[in-house]
């Protein structure tokens, strides 16, 4: 069964919010793993997507700190 397959089925079975159904998708198909097989997905996997994906947690983090004077 490919992931969207699987997401479209979870959604449709729980009553969420239309803005949280697209935002579900669109998060799943950010991750890259919208048109994988369910059997090709491991925790590593999404662990590794989820840590490359740029946030402002970790834009802030490049940005240095103010000197005091």
């Amino acid at each position: 069964m490919l992931v969207s397959e699987y997401v479209l089925q979870i959604i449709e079975k729980r009553p969420y919010k239309y803005s949280t159904k697209l935002t579900n998708v669109a998060d799943v198909k950010r991750l890259g793993i919208w048109d994988m097989d369910t059997s090709e997905i491991h925790s590593g996997m999404i662990h590794e997507r989820v840590d490359k994906i740029a946030n402002h947690n970790s834009a802030s983090a490049s940005i240095s700190p103010l000197k005091h004077r």
